[in-house]
């Protein structure tokens, strides 16, 4: 096909960027920003001739693609969500000469509660994935590690071979190994002691959740030289139980299905690099682009998804605004934090919207003594409950400390309560879910348009 040769060759004029994908943290915030400009008038151009979704899209709003030159101009593309693109049937989302049943099939894991399925051809999928690998390789991970990851095993689709992943497993290079969050924590330690892991990687709600399990015996067997974690938010409380728990770095990965790596976390700052020679992120609130320190939405274009374009695609999740230019000295932008999902957030009695995440800051200094694990659930409009799986039983004096803190950030008319309990469920994902809604999850069921309830004020 015609598409298929003018991808290959796409690809095969990049093929120096596996070279340079090692070396581009060595260029200059302006040359990375040429690279990525030159890679958007690609896409763009791409999607408008290829794509019916986007050629409407343009058309319908008055766009010229050749005036998106560069990441300032994006704003002037409608951010497309999930929901715009369900509705629309695959043929209208694939490049023409693309059957979008020969392609690899990625779908989301349905956390905002509709899953939703990226389509790549093969080249696209090792592709995006070697943007990972580069990651892995700037945290300390060596040819020759072992990798074990805790977290789902999906089904591998037909259509993806694994061929590299195979040949490379055979040559003991980047091994990698999957073990099944849905296990008993009991038999995941049992496969963590026979596998002996050079590098770690998983949820970090089950990884937090092993180390109070872990025994001397465990602790032995079980010695990587650092942990990966990903697919959740990382709060400083888990961070925290992690290294006390295998005495070794951690570091943060955001990713997601649609778009693979988005960003990693630096080594000197703290700050998340973001993969700016695979995607452009821009965070956003009520349509204007954030300021540096600012909360916003993240919204995404792929560089290199040509089969399935996405551009300006909101992928419901919320964070902080790093900088232009991370201080490490590498040409990234950054990432201060990532809250979580965008339906997460708590609607409160008085009609105000918070994310949960401001009620975890609130007692993040005050939880490290008895607290093992929790979860904050917003029960009712008037009642947020911490769910705590303690270390030890806390005082009457600590109980009351977090119960002024919480309440004084959520108001005189909220209630907020305090539940020992002996243990959190992950949810059927294998997940911990750190913040969950029982009024947003009332509402899905009954069928209300969640886009109607996103918050306007962070």
């Amino acid at each position: 096909m015609l598409l298929s040769r003018n991808l290959a060759s796409f690809y095969l004029q990049h093929l120096r960027a596996l070279k340079g994908l090692w070396a581009r943290p060595r260029l200059t915030r302006r040359e990375m920003e040429v690279f990525q400009n030159d890679l958007l008038q690609r896409l763009v151009a791409h999607a408008y001739a290829n794509v019916p979704y986007y050629r409407q899209l343009f058309d319908g709003h008055g766009i010229d693609p050749r005036e998106i030159r560069s990441s300032e101009d994006l704003c002037r593309v409608p951010i497309t969500s999930k929901k715009d693109l369900q509705i629309q049937p695959p043929s209208d989302l694939v490049a023409r000469g693309l059957d979008p049943e020969n392609l690899i099939a990625v779908t989301t894991n349905g956390s905002s509660g509709r899953p939703f399925t990226v389509r790549r051809t093969w080249l696209e999928q090792n592709w995006l994935h070697t943007f990972r690998l580069r990651a892995h390789r700037y945290h300390g991970r060596r040819l020759s590690d072992r990798m074990v990851r805790v977290g789902r095993v999906r089904s591998v689709d037909p259509r993806d071979s694994k061929v590299l992943g195979r040949a490379l497993g055979k040559l003991r290079v980047y091994r990698f190994v999957e073990v099944s969050t849905l296990l008993e924590p009991d038999d995941i330690l049992a496969r963590l002691r026979d596998l002996r892991p050079d590098v770690l990687n998983g949820y970090p709600g089950v990884l937090t959740r092993l180390m109070g399990l872990m025994g001397e015996r465990d602790r032995k067997a079980i010695r990587p030289r650092f942990v990966l974690t990903g697919a959740e938010v990382l709060t400083r409380h888990q961070r925290a139980q992690i290294v006390r728990g295998l005495g070794v770095p951690v570091f943060d990965l955001y990713g997601c299905a649609e778009f693979n790596l988005v960003a990693w976390e630096c080594r000197d700052t703290s700050q998340m690099h973001m993969c700016d020679d695979a995607v452009i992120v821009e965070v956003v609130q009520d349509g204007r682009s954030v300021a540096t320190g600012e909360r916003g939405e993240v919204v995404a274009t792929s560089l290199y998804s040509y089969a399935m374009p996405l551009i300006r695609y909101r992928l419901d999740d919320v964070v902080t605004k790093g900088y232009t230019c991370c201080p490490c000295g590498q040409p990234y932008s950054t990432i201060h934090a990532v809250q979580g999902r965008v339906a997460e957030h708590f609607l409160l009695h008085s009609g105000r919207m918070i994310h949960p995440f401001e009620i975890s800051e609130v007692i993040r200094d005050e939880q490290d003594s008895w607290v093992a694990q929790y979860q904050l659930i917003q029960e009712r409009r008037d009642l947020v409950v911490m769910q705590v799986v303690p270390f030890v039983t806390p005082s009457p004096e600590e109980l009351a400390s977090i119960t002024t803190s919480v309440t004084a950030l959520l108001g005189s008319d909220m209630r907020f309560e305090v539940r020992l309990v002996s243990e959190i469920l992950p949810d059927q994902g294998g997940k911990y879910r750190l913040y969950r809604s029982l009024l947003r999850s009332r509402e899905e069921a009954a069928g209300l348009d969640e886009t109607n309830h996103l918050p306007t004020e962070p």
